[in-house]
C-alpha cells in the first residue's frame, strides 16, 4: 500500500522519469549490459538527480509561506497549519537524502550479486 499527502506521489514518476530514460539509454541503444558499471552509474545518477529535483519541489510545495496560524480563543494558544506533501509519512524534500541511499545500496547489491 502506497501512502502519501498531497503531491507526494509526484516522488515515483520523477524517479521512474530520471532512472528509465539513463537505463534505457545505456543498456538498449549503447548496448551494455544490465549489470554493467556503465548500467550502474546510469542508475546512480538518475536518483541523484530525481534526489535534486524532488528536494526544490519539495522545499516550494512545503514552504512555510503557505503556512496559517490559528489561535484557540480559550488558552490563546497559536497553532500553525500548513501544506503537508509526504510519501510514506516522510515530507518531500527528505526524500532527497533517501534517494541517493537506495542508489548506493542498489547499486552495490548489484555489484555483489
Amino acid at each position: 500500500m502506497i501512502v502519501w499527502k498531497g503531491w507526494g506521489i509526484l516522488i515515483l514518476p520523477i524517479v521512474a522519469l530520471c532512472v528509465a530514460p539513463l537505463q534505457f539509454l545505456t543498456v538498449e541503444w549503447l548496448n551494455f549490459p544490465e549489470q554493467s558499471l556503465p548500467a550502474n552509474l546510469a542508475l546512480i545518477v538518475g536518483f541523484f538527480l530525481s534526489a535534486i529535483i524532488i528536494w526544490f519541489l519539495g522545499k516550494r510545495l512545503n514552504s512555510k509561506t503557505a503556512e496559517r496560524v490559528f489561535v484557540d480563543k480559550e488558552s490563546g494558544q497559536e497553532f500553525k497549519l500548513g501544506p503537508q506533501h509526504s510519501f510514506f509519512y516522510i515530507r518531500m524534500e527528505y526524500w532527497a537524502f533517501i534517494l541517493p541511499v537506495i542508489a548506493v545500496i542498489i547499486f552495490i547489491a548489484r555489484l555483489v550479486g
